[in-house]
Order: C-alpha cells, then structure tokens, then sequence
C-alpha cells in the first residue's frame, strides 16, 4: 500500500502541481518530475496551510496574476512556488485553506467556472454610510469566479511624518 494518495491537481490535469496526502495526514505538493513527491527531484514539499496563500498581482515577468504558496521542505525549512489566482481559488475552497488579497484574508465560499475567461477582478461590499467594513469579497480569474467570507482585514498604521 502507498503511503500517498493523490488528493488533486492544481490546474489541468497532466500539466500542473498535484497534491498529495500522506499516510500521516499532512499535504504535500508534487510536479510532473516524479509519480509522488517523494520521488520528485526537489523531494517532499509540505503544504504550509498555517500560512494563507497570497495574491502578489501581476510578476516582473508575466501580466498574469500569481499566487504566492508557502511550502515547507524535508529539513523544515520555508520555501515557496506560485500558482495563478484561479488555480489559488480552487485549492482555497477545496482544502479550507485561507486566501490573502492585498489587505483581505479570505475564506473561500462559493466557486464558481465562468461561461468566458475573465480578467482578474474584485468587488468589495462596503456597507453601513461612514462605518467601513467588509462582509464578502467576490473575484474572478481566468475561467473561475469566487465569492469569500472575509476573515480578517490587514491594517496597517503607518507613521506620518509632517
């Protein structure tokens, strides 16, 4: 019996990250250099769902958005690959694994695949006159819409100086 079992893919089948349960219960990330991740030629990747995936917008190199993935290696030490946003959301919502946009942290609700390819984009739902704050957060990306419940909100208090 394998001490793996292939839990899902990333994005499309047979061209993406798989991700893989081991017999201990933990997540680990697989690429298309070996059958597991243990045979992989950067060897066991552990998914670091204490972190929540973050969204960086668009790269020097790329106009599409990216997905930052914290990952942890055989020696416990942070690293990290990247996925697109719409591959972000799938796996947010499929392993209850929190998203971070800019200053949201999300909680993937509902997804949803578009009938046509989407830009990325983002609606907040701001409500109550001149109180602020957040009560979901809906986006798209590519072929795949999202609606989240929004966890926390990231403030950050910086220092003016006249």
């Amino acid at each position: 019996m394998s001490r793996w079992t292939l839990k899902m893919w990333v994005g499309d089948k047979g061209k993406s990250h798989r991700i893989f349960t081991h017999q201990s219960g933990r997540l680990a990330l697989c690429d298309l250099s070996g059958n597991t991740p243990d045979n992989t030629d950067d060897g066991v990747l552990w998914l670091n769902t204490f972190l929540p995936l973050t969204y960086y917008g668009e790269s020097k190199n790329s106009s599409r958005p990216f997905v930052n993935v914290s990952l942890r290696d055989i020696w416990d030490k942070p690293c990290s690959t990247c996925w697109g946003l719409a591959e972000a959301i799938k796996v947010s919502k499929a392993l209850n694994w929190e998203l971070r946009i800019n200053d949201l942290v999300l909680s993937v609700d509902e997804v949803t695949e578009a009938p046509t390819p989407h830009k990325t984009s983002m609606t907040k739902v701001i409500t109550d006159g001149d109180v602020q704050y957040y009560d979901t957060f809906s986006f798209c990306a590519d072929s795949v819409c999202a609606t989240a419940d929004i966890s926390e909100v990231i403030v950050e208090i910086r220092e003016v100086k006249s």
